[in-house]
């Protein structure tokens, strides 16, 4: 996500730098910049972009868009210890809890937002484009500054006020989709079809659906129920990110997913057995994969 964030950008004349742990990959785009392909075929390839491992004291720029895996979180705020305190970051990762945790460690200002854009990694320097479904960002003059650009035309971007609404929206999609298809090693548009499967799948959205209605949030439960469907109907070839760091024996996002409806149901004396289920289930597939 980082490599297609920064080319995107960078295509529509926003200046980017880099911040990184792939040395290899660092020294790449900072030397070729980054190719972004869909379908294979290239379509856009961006000039070097300065790359850092370490921030210096002092550094100050207009945004920090932290991409990394809720699981290196943590990790990266030493990184980021350097940057000026007015600089804001934005975070735009998976689940929840993301900008409390670089709150607590940072004296920025932080904002998170949601992005459904799909992206897979092929080589250094190089990242296929595999869909958008969105990204919703909070209002605010900088977002706009850098988001909002004639340039962007095929990156559909939103702005709201609700944002918190939104950030839980993409959670219950994810809490509903990646743990299933790791649990049975499924592509996303399976879980159309396969019954075992797409039942547990709706056990999980029916109990992040008696979330929603606690929390005051709009949706209905037949309307997060189609949401999920129509995101696994553009996604249907796709491995979930879930699936894919189970097969690399990587941790994956389920504390920050599943774990965070769990944390939230408990506080709210909510039933989600079927959410625990796969936690635990997802918990298991991370220590024999590691």
């Amino acid at each position: 996500m980082g490599s297609l964030f920064s080319g995107l950008l960078s295509a529509s004349g926003v200046e980017v730098q880099i911040l990184g742990t792939w040395q290899d990959a660092l020294k790449k785009m900072e030397s070729e910049g980054v190719r972004i392909s869909r379908s294979g075929t290239t379509i856009f390839q961006s000039h070097p972009l300065p790359a850092f491992s370490l921030l210096p004291d002092g550094a100050t720029y207009d945004l920090v868009l932290i991409l990394v895996k809720t699981y290196q979180t943590a990790n990266l705020l030493h990184r980021l210890a350097g940057l000026d305190h007015d600089t804001p970051i934005l975070s735009l990762q998976n689940g929840a809890g993301n900008r409390d945790l670089i709150q607590s460690g940072l004296s920025n200002p932080v904002s998170a937002g949601v992005t459904y854009l799909g992206a897979r990694l092929v080589a250094q320097g190089m990242v296929e484009w595999t869909g958008d479904g969105g990204t919703i960002l909070p209002e605010g003059e900088i977002f706009r500054k850098i988001f909002d650009r004639d340039s962007l035309s095929k990156f559909i971007t939103h702005f709201t006020d609700q944002i918190d609404e939104a950030i839980w929206r993409k959670l219950v999609i994810n809490a509903a989709i990646n743990p299933v298809t790791a649990i049975y090693s499924f592509r996303n548009g399976e879980l159309l079809v396969e019954n075992e499967a797409r039942q547990r799948m709706g056990d999980i959205i029916s109990e992040c659906h008696a979330i929603n209605v606690r929390k005051g949030f709009s949706d209905s439960l037949d309307q997060t129920l189609e949401r999920v469907d129509e995101v696994l109907r553009a996604t249907a070839d796709n491995t979930s990110s879930m699936l894919s760091d189970i097969l690399r024996g990587n941790p994956t996002e389920i504390e920050s997913i599943n774990g965070a409806v769990i944390t939230e149901g408990r506080r709210l004396r909510i039933p989600i057995p079927a959410n625990l289920r796969a936690y635990h289930e997802i918990k298991a597939l991370e220590k024999k994969a590691g």
